[in-house]
This record gives structure tokens, C-alpha cells and sequence, in this order.
């Protein structure tokens, strides 16, 4: 990154990221006769195996197109830059998403051998929550740490797509719009200036 600071910041982030994708991965540890009912557990079943490939590749790029096809990118890119998303122009906001799903995935493949998952579980089926769903599950590492985890997911047409995670009590997003607003603010509120910074 060109800032030291945001660096650093992006780089908190990304464990949490990291953490979450790792557990995302696990859930196909859940039981069949849970995920046959279940749909939204279904669909994490299916991208955990797309999401252990690209762990197990070491590949930015493969990495970057599993979030790019199974999370709500635009939704999330929106919500990260909050107010200063109306400031951005329509021919930069596919280099946005764009680089916001290249960070991500960036710093998921150069943390990979960070986290390793021993065993999840699915703790009860999913959840409505407004036009969402949250699918709960439990981990727990090889060093023996558990996480409990939420997943928010949006239905998109015939499928889902991934919105948000809650790790260690707080949502993974408002993180990174936090983050990326602030970066914003500091210059001078040039949206510009995170596009480049992420897509370095």
C-alpha cells in the first residue's frame, strides 16, 4: 500500500477477513440432514470447497474470484464508503470493487498459514433477519481457540450472496468502512485516492 498507515489498518482487517474466510471453509463439516433443510447452509456448503481451493492454491486471483462471485460485492463496497460512495465516479466504481475485492483477498492469501481450522459446526439452522439470513456456526482451531460466528447472507435471485461476518462479537464491514472512510478523510476527501491505494 502507498500509506503506511492505512497498510497496517488493511492488514487488521484482513485478519478478521482471514479468520472468517478459514471458518466460511469449515462449514461443510456440518451435518447432512442439518444442510439438506437449509438452503442458505447449502449454499456456504458449496463455497467452502470453492473457498478451500483457492486457500489451498495460494492464488490472489483465484481468491479474488471466489469473493467476486460469491460475495455482494456492490453492496459491500457501498456500504464501506458510506457517504463518499455518491462522490465516486460512475467509470471508477468497477476499479473499486475491483480493488476492494483484490485487498481482501490480497491479505487472505499472505496470512494463509496464520489460522488453521480443526472442526466446525453448525450450531442451528438459519435465520431470517429482515430480507437476510444468518447462519451460525462454531470453530475451533488447531491451537484449540473457538470462534463463534454469524454470517449474514442476502438472497440475490435464485442464489445467495455473502454480505457480512460477525467475528469476535462484531461485524467484519463497519471494520472496513471505518477504515476506508477514515483513509477518505484524511485525504481530503479524495475517493479517488483509496481506489488507487487498494488496486496497488
Amino acid at each position: 500500500m502507498c500509506n503506511s498507515t492505512l497498510s497496517s489498518a488493511l492488514r487488521q482487517c484482513a485478519a478478521l477477513v482471514l479468520t472468517a474466510a478459514f471458518i466460511f471453509s469449515a462449514t461443510a463439516l456440518s451435518s447432512p440432514a442439518t444442510a439438506s433443510a437449509d438452503a442458505p447452509v447449502k449454499f456456504m456448503q458449496r463455497v467452502s470447497k470453492e473457498l478451500m481451493r483457492a486457500h489451498r492454491s495460494n492464488s490472489e486471483a483465484q481468491m479474488t474470484r471466489v469473493i467476486r462471485s460469491r460475495g455482494d460485492v456492490a453492496a459491500m463496497g457501498r456500504f464501506s464508503l458510506g457517504t463518499y460512495y455518491a462522490r465516486l465516479k460512475q467509470g471508477s466504481r468497477t476499479s473499486y470493487f475491483n480493488g476492494m475485492t483484490k485487498f481482501m483477498a490480497r491479505y487472505i492469501v499472505s496470512q494463509s498459514k496464520t489460522y488453521r481450522v480443526a472442526r466446525a459446526q453448525i450450531l442451528r439452522p438459519s435465520a431470517p433477519r429482515g430480507r437476510d439470513f444468518v447462519v451460525n456456526s462454531r470453530v475451533t482451531l488447531t491451537d484449540g481457540t473457538v470462534y463463534d460466528v454469524q454470517w449474514l447472507l442476502a438472497k440475490r435471485g435464485g442464489t445467495y450472496k455473502v454480505r457480512d461476518v460477525n467475528v469476535l462479537s462484531f461485524w467484519v464491514m463497519p471494520f472496513q468502512r471505518n477504515l476506508f472512510r477514515s483513509y477518505v478523510r484524511k485525504a481530503n476527501g479524495n475517493v479517488n485516492a483509496l481506489v488507487v491505494a487498494l488496486n496497488q
